[in-house]
């Protein structure tokens, strides 16, 4: 029998719960465990969106044209996207601007 874990998304011992087969904590996007996922925007919900792919297991990178995570970003998500950006976690390409969306 696996042992359980009582955690929350912003919590380490989520990831952890992840790993336990009777966990009844599922990851939010399960499809996109170890995929590169590429979101466009730093506004409001492209950062929800990292953060929420970052903890499913995802390789997040976000490409926008301005030159940070928006001003007007949600005094709970900003903190915490832009502390993943710095330690490399989430990558980011500010000044940047997509020119090509394929399907891998």
């Amino acid at each position: 029998m696996g042992r359980r874990v009582r955690a929350s998304p912003g919590d380490p011992a989520f990831w952890a719960a992840a790993h336990f087969p009777d966990s009844r904590q599922p990851l939010p996007y399960p499809l996109y465990y170890d995929t590169g996922v590429a979101l466009v925007g730093a506004k409001n919900s492209a950062p929800i969106a990292a953060l929420e792919l970052y903890r499913s297991g995802a390789h997040v990178r976000v490409i926008h044209r301005g030159q940070g995570i928006g001003a007007a970003v949600k005094y709970s998500i900003k903190p915490d996207i832009e502390s993943r950006i710095q330690r490399g976690e989430i990558r980011a390409l500010f000044h940047s601007a997509a020119r090509e969306i394929r399907n891998a």
